[in-house]
């Protein structure tokens, strides 16, 4: 972990993405005051399960996983957070401690925000307080589906929807292909909740269907609609929610 320059919060266009955006100047200028700015490398871990929290962290840069050990000690990837995401408010705000752990999957910048101060935000401003009320709920939602995919969808439908997840989540580059996020095999393997060696069979599965292509640690996408076909997602209908979303853009 690496001390940098703090970012002045006013000016930062990563605060407009999370739930500070509704805080005054001044709050704001608390933060700045009080907050810590780190860079962790690749592989670092910035908290680990069953510690207790000190800081809530908000990424200014890169990508973490949120990690939680299951029962026979494996990992499995609960959330891959970006720019612009808060980690770790939970167990602040339950008072506990931390049930995953959070590791960088590349260099990330992250500001550390003291917890008396996140509570302050929290206490003092409704808005927040229901961002932060909304953020646990997409939360809970998303492990709910995560238990209902794991334990009743096939493990091919898992992997493309995993593959469309982080080409939602992070985007593509410039080819219009290639997923921005580069993941390892252990890691997507994690994200399905299946084993490296199925998550690898599945994608070359995928590969010989000439779904995707790969290249490297990299994974190109090249056939949307069949990939939401085997992920059973209606393409037809998707294409058509994000046509009708641009027209309102």
């Amino acid at each position: 972990m690496q001390s940098e320059e703090l970012n002045d919060c006013s000016r930062c266009n990563v605060s407009l993405k999370s739930i500070f955006c509704e805080l005054d100047k001044n709050a704001i200028q608390t933060i700045y005051e009080s907050k810590k700015s780190h860079t962790f490398k690749k592989g670092e871990v910035i908290y680990i399960e069953n510690s207790h929290p000190r800081y809530l962290f908000c990424i200014n840069s890169g990508k973490v996983k949120i990690t939680q050990t299951g029962i026979e000690g494996n990992e499995h990837i609960m959330h891959i957070a970006s720019e612009g995401e808060l980690i770790g408010y939970r167990a602040i705000l339950c008072g506990d401690k931390y049930t995953r752990t959070a590791v960088a999957m590349e260099d990330s910048s992250v500001c550390l925000i003291p917890v008396d101060i996140f509570l302050s935000c929290v206490k003092e401003n409704q808005k927040v307080a229901f961002k932060v009320f909304q953020l646990f709920s997409k939360e809970l939602q998303d492990a709910e589906k995560k238990v209902i995919d794991i334990t009743q969808r096939p493990v091919i439908e898992r992997i493309s929807q995993s593959l469309l997840l982080l080409k939602e989540s992070f985007g593509v580059e410039s080819d219009g292909i290639t997923l921005k996020i580069v993941i390892r095999r252990d890691e997507l393997a994690s994200l399905a909740g299946t084993t490296r060696e199925t998550a690898t069979r599945t994608l070359f599965e995928l590969k010989s269907k000439q779904i995707i292509r790969l290249s490297g640690k990299k994974i190109q996408i090249i056939n949307y609609e069949e990939l939401f076909k085997s992920a059973k997602i209606n393409f037809l209908i998707i294409s058509f929610i994000i046509q009708s979303l641009h027209l309102f853009i």
